[in-house]
C-alpha cells in the first residue's frame, strides 16, 4: 500500500503554477450507502500551459476540461494528473464526476451508524485528507472559494461552512445549496449530514449546536452556548477584528480522532468531553477551553493561515494560549491558569524527548506535519507565547495581533510575518529572542544557589545566583517572578536572566525564606529545581503553601526531578498520599492523584507498586465513602480506587460498589478491573452490563472489559492486527486495556509480536491507527535492558520503516530508559 503523502517541494512547485482557485461541488448522499457520489468543477488560472496534478482518492467516472471530455488523464498513488494538451494559459475549468467510499477511521468523510440505526456523516481533513472527499489541490496555501450543493434524505440535517442559500425538496430528497465561502484552505472545508439533533439559541451571530439523537441527554447545551457567546464577545474586541464568518455552528460527532476541529463556521467536537453523568468543574472548564481554543482558530488559522505546516504553531500555539487567556478574562473559570499549568506538562514531556523539534520546524511532508501535532506545537508554543506577553507586555502583544490580522486577512503567512507585526508593535528587535525560543528545541533548567551569612541569627542571604543549564547548550533570555515564601507572606521580584549564572544582588541580606520558587505565577517555560532546604520544607509543609497554582507547580517540579532521577519517587509518593487527604482544592487534588498514579504506573519497583497500591486504595476508599467529600472530589478518588484495585490483595469491597448507586461509566470501570483480575463470573457480568447499557458507549466499554481478560488477549490481538470490520474508535477503546502491569508475566509473547507487526500496521493502516497502535500496544511495562535492546535493534534493522513509527519507537525507548534508571537507582 503506497503512502498518501504530499511533500513540501511538490506543494511549492504547484503553488507557483496556479492561482485563483474555486470549487463548485455537488455531493449526493443516500441512507446506509457505502459510497457517495460527487461532481466537482475546479476553476483555476494557469500561469503557463502545463500539466497539473490534483490529489484524489476518488473512483473517476468522467472528466472534462474546458467543456471537452478527456480520457487520457492519469490516476496513481492518490494523484490525478491532467495532461498539458487539454489545458491553456489563463483560466481553466476541470469537471470531475466520481464516486468515493466513506471512511470508518475518522479521516476524510466518516460514516457512523448508531445502534438505533440513525446515520451520521462528517468530514475531517487536517492536515491532508480533503482529497479523500473531493479531488482538489490539498495544501494550505492554495486557498479557494467553495460553493457546495448537497442532495440528501429530507429527514437529515446538512451543515457546512456557510449558511444555506436555498433549499428544495422532491419527494424524500432534499437539495441544499450553501453560500460560497470566503477564501479558505482545503483542510478547513467541511460537510456534516445525518439525523443530527439541533439545539438553538438567540444571538447576533447565528448559533446552533448539533449532536446525535442518542447522545443529546448528555450534552450541556446551555454551557456550550454561554461559553460560545462569551468568546464571540471577547475575541473581536481583543483582536480588534470582527468575527470573520457568517454563522457559528458546532457539531458534536461520534468516533472523532482528535479533540475538536476548527472548520470555519462549523466546528466539530469529540463526544468524549461529555461524561454520562453530571460534569465536574474541571470537565466544564476543559469544555470551555476547547470551545475557546477552536474559536481562536477562526482568526489564527482560518482568517490567516500558515503557508505550510512548518508554521503549524501559528495556528495551535496561539489557540492554546489565547483560549486560557480568554477564560480568565471573560468566563467564570478565573483559575484557568491552573489548568494551563497542567497543560504545560505535555510540552515539558515532549521537549525532553530525542524527537523534540523547534516550535517553528521543518515539515518536509504531510507525514511529518501529522507527527508535529504534538506538545511542542501546542503546549510549549503556548507557554512561550505566555512568556513573550510577559516579556513585552500584554498591550504590545495585542497591538501586534491587530496589525497581523489587518495586514494578512484571507492570506497565508510564515514566522517572519508575525515577527514583523510584533516588532512594529513593540518597537523591540525580537529576532534574537525568536531565534532562541522559536527556532531551537529543548527545555532549560534553573537552580538556585544560595550562600548564607551566619554572623547573625537568624541566617540571612549573603549571595543568590540563578544557574541556567541546557542539554543542547542553548541559553535563552527569560523573565520570571522569583518568590520567597515566609510563612503566609510572599516576597515576589521580577527577574530577567539569560546567562549560565545570574547574580540577584537585591536579595542580599534578605532573611532566609521557608522555601523559594523561581517561576512564581508560571510565566516561564523552564524546569525548576529546589535547593535542599526548600525540599525539606515542602516535604513537611505542603499544605501551608499559600496558593494553589504554586502548589501545582511545586508538584510539577518534583515530578520532573523524579523523572530525571534526581529525587527518589517515594519522596513524591509519600508527600502526595499524605497531602491528598487534606487537600481542598480540586485542581491540586487532581495534580496529587495524577502524580501518584503516574509514579505507580512507571517509576517504582514491583514491590513498591503493590505496597503503595494498598495504601492508596485504603485512603481512596475512605475519602470516596465519606459523605463530606465533595462530589467532584469523589470522582478523583474513584479513579484512584479503580487504579489501585488492580494490584491489591482483596478487591471485594471495590466489587461491592456495583450494588451502590453509581454512574454507568464507573460500573464499567469496576468490571474492567475485575476482568483484569480474572474475577469469577466476569463474562456473565459483562453480558449483563451490556444489556443494561445497550449503547455505542456500552459496546466500547464491554470491549475494554473483555480485552482486560487474559483469556481474550489473543482474540483482541487479532482484531488489532488483522481485522478491518471494526471502526478505529472501537479498536482504540479496546487497545487501552490490553496491557496491565499485573499481567506482564503472562503477556511477554506480545513483546516480539509488537515489533513483528508494527511495520505492516503503519504501512497499511491510517496515521491515526498507527499512532494509537504504538501508544497503547508498545510493551511499556517492561523497562528492562532486554526490551530496550530489542527496541534499538528494531530501529537498526529497519532504517526505512515509516517515519512515524520510528519516531514513536524512539520516544518509547526514552521512556523505558528513564524508568529503568530511576528504578535501578532507588529500588
Amino acid at each position: 500500500m503506497e503512502q498518501d503523502i504530499l511533500t513540501k517541494s511538490f506543494a511549492e512547485a504547484r503553488f507557483k503554477q496556479i492561482s485563483n482557485v474555486s470549487y463548485d461541488i455537488f455531493i449526493g448522499l443516500k441512507k446506509k450507502s457505502k459510497t457517495f457520489e460527487g461532481k466537482i468543477a475546479i476553476h483555476l488560472t494557469l500561469k503557463k500551459k502545463a500539466q497539473i496534478t490534483l490529489n484524489s482518492c476518488a473512483k473517476i467516472k468522467k472528466i472534462s476540461v474546458n467543456s471537452k471530455t478527456i480520457s487520457n488523464f492519469k490516476q496513481a498513488s492518490y494523484l490525478l494528473t491532467i495532461p498539458k494538451e487539454h489545458l491553456k494559459k489563463g483560466d481553466n475549468t476541470i469537471s470531475i464526476f466520481y464516486t468515493s467510499n466513506f471512511s470508518h477511521n475518522g479521516e476524510g468523510f466518516h460514516q457512523f451508524i448508531d445502534l438505533d440505526k440513525r446515520e451520521y456523516l462528517y468530514s475531517d481533513f487536517e492536515p491532508f485528507k480533503a482529497h479523500k472527499m473531493i479531488p482538489c489541490f490539498d495544501q494550505p496555501d492554495i486557498k479557494a472559494n467553495f460553493s457546495l450543493t448537497v442532495q440528501a434524505p429530507k429527514s437529515w440535517k446538512t451543515i457546512s461552512n456557510s449558511p444555506v442559500l436555498h433549499s428544495s425538496s422532491s419527494g424524500p430528497i432534499q437539495t441544499t445549496k450553501f453560500k460560497t465561502t470566503p477564501k479558505i484552505s482545503t483542510y478547513l472545508f467541511h460537510l456534516s449530514a445525518g439525523d443530527y439533533h439541533e439545539f438553538k439559541t438567540k444571538n447576533k451571530i447565528p448559533l446552533r449546536l448539533f449532536c446525535r439523537q442518542s447522545f443529546k441527554k448528555y450534552v450541556t447545551h446551555n454551557d456550550f452556548f454561554r461559553i460560545t457567546k462569551q468568546g464571540l464577545n471577547f475575541y473581536p474586541k481583543f483582536f480588534n477584528y470582527k468575527y470573520p464568518f457568517e454563522k457559528y455552528d458546532q457539531i458534536i460527532v461520534p468516533e472523532f480522532n482528535s479533540g475538536a476541529m476548527e472548520n470555519p463556521g462549523c466546528v466539530t467536537f469529540s463526544e468524549r468531553y461529555f461524561p454520562r453523568r453530571k460534569m465536574t468543574y474541571t470537565e466544564r472548564s476543559e469544555l470551555a477551553n476547547v470551545i475557546l481554543h477552536e474559536m481562536t482558530h477562526m482568526w489564527f488559522g482560518d482568517l490567516v493561515t500558515m503557508k505550510w505546516w512548518d508554521d503549524l504553531w501559528l495556528n495551535e500555539s496561539f489557540a492554546d494560549f489565547l483560549s486560557y487567556l480568554a477564560m480568565t478574562k471573560n468566563t467564570e473559570f478565573k483559575t484557568a491558569w491552573q489548568d494551563f499549568q497542567t497543560r504545560k506538562a505535555w510540552g515539558y514531556y515532549q521537549d525532553q524527548l530525542p524527537t523534540t523539534h523547534p516550535i517553528a520546524t521543518k515539515a518536509e511532508d504531510t507525514e511529518t506535519a501529522f507527527s508535529n501535532f504534538d506538545g511542542i506545537s501546542y503546549s510549549k508554543g503556548a507557554s512561550v507565547l505566555k512568556q513573550l506577553l510577559f516579556y513585552i507586555s500584554e498591550a504590545k502583544f495585542k497591538k501586534a495581533m491587530q496589525h497581523y490580522f489587518k495586514k494578512h486577512q484571507w492570506k497565508n503567512t510564515t514566522l517572519s510575518d508575525f515577527l514583523h507585526s510584533l516588532e512594529k508593535a513593540s518597537n523591540i528587535n525580537l529576532k534574537p529572542w525568536f531565534k532562541s525560543w522559536i527556532k531551537t528545541s529543548g527545555v532549560n533548567t534553573i537552580t538556585p544557589k544560595i550562600k548564607l551569612s551566619r554572623a547573625k541569627f537568624p541566617a540571612k542571604i549573603s549571595s543568590f545566583k540563578i544557574l541556567q543549564t541546557s542539554k543542547n547548550r542553548v541559553l535563552r533570555p527569560h523573565k520570571i517572578n522569583l518568590a520567597l515564601f515566609y510563612n503566609s507572606k510572599v516576597l515576589s521580584l521580577p527577574i530577567t536572566y539569560s546567562k549560565k549564572t545570574t547574580k540577584i544582588k537585591s536579595l542580599k541580606n534578605k532573611p532566609l525564606p521557608n522555601f523559594l520558587f523561581l517561576n512564581y505565577q508560571d510565566h516561564d517555560f523552564v524546569k525548576v529545581e529546589f535547593d535542599p532546604a526548600s525540599l525539606k520544607y515542602i516535604s513537611n509543609n505542603f499544605e501551608k503553601i499559600p496558593d494553589n497554582l504554586t502548589k501545582q507547580m511545586v508538584l510539577g517540579s518534583l515530578w520532573e526531578m523524579t523523572r530525571d532521577s534526581k529525587l527518589n519517587p517515594r519522596f513524591l509518593l509519600n508527600l502526595a498520599l499524605g497531602a491528598s487527604q487534606k487537600e481542598k482544592s480540586l485542581h491540586t487534588l487532581e495534580a496529587l492523584i495524577s502524580k501518584t498514579l503516574g509514579l505507580l504506573s512507571n517509576y517504582v519497583s514491583d514491590i513498591d507498586y503493590c505496597n503503595y497500591s494498598e495504601k492508596l486504595h485504603q485512603i481512596a476508599f475512605s475519602m470516596y465513602s465519606n459523605n463530606k467529600t465533595p462530589r467532584d472530589h469523589k470522582n478523583i478518588w474513584f479513579s484512584a480506587l479503580s487504579f489501585s484495585a488492580q494490584a491489591i490483595k482483596d478487591p471485594s469491597a471495590f466489587e461491592k460498589l456495583l450494588s451502590k448507586k453509581i454512574d454507568q461509566d464507573k460500573r464499567w470501570s469496576i468490571l474492567t478491573v475485575l476482568a483484569s483480575r480474572n474475577h469469577k463470573g466476569i463474562e456473565k457480568l459483562i453480558k449483563s452490563e451490556l444489556k443494561r447499557d445497550n449503547t455505542d458507549e456500552g459496546k466500547k466499554s464491554a470491549a475494554q472489559a473483555s480485552c482486560a481478560m487474559l483469556k481474550n488477549k489473543s482474540k483482541f490481538w487479532t482484531i488489532f492486527n488483522k481485522e478491518n470490520k471494526y471502526s478505529l474508535d472501537y479498536t482504540r477503546s479496546a487497545m487501552q486495556t490490553f496491557w496491565f502491569r499485573t499481567q506482564k508475566k503472562q503477556l511477554t509473547q506480545y513483546i516480539d509480536k509488537f515489533f513483528k507487526n508494527a511495520i505492516p500496521i503503519f504501512k497499511n493502516k491510517s496515521e491515526h491507527f498507527g499512532r494509537v497502535y504504538s501508544a497503547y500496544l508498545f510493551p511499556s511495562f517492561y523497562p528492562t535492558p532486554s526490551v530496550i535492546s530489542k527496541s534499538k535493534l528494531f530501529l537498526r534493522q529497519n532504517p526505512k520503516a515509516p517515519k512515524l513509527l520510528r519516531k514513536y519507537i524512539i520516544e518509547k525507548i526514552d521512556g523505558l530508559e528513564r524508568i529503568h534508571k530511576v528504578r535501578t537507582k532507588y529500588s
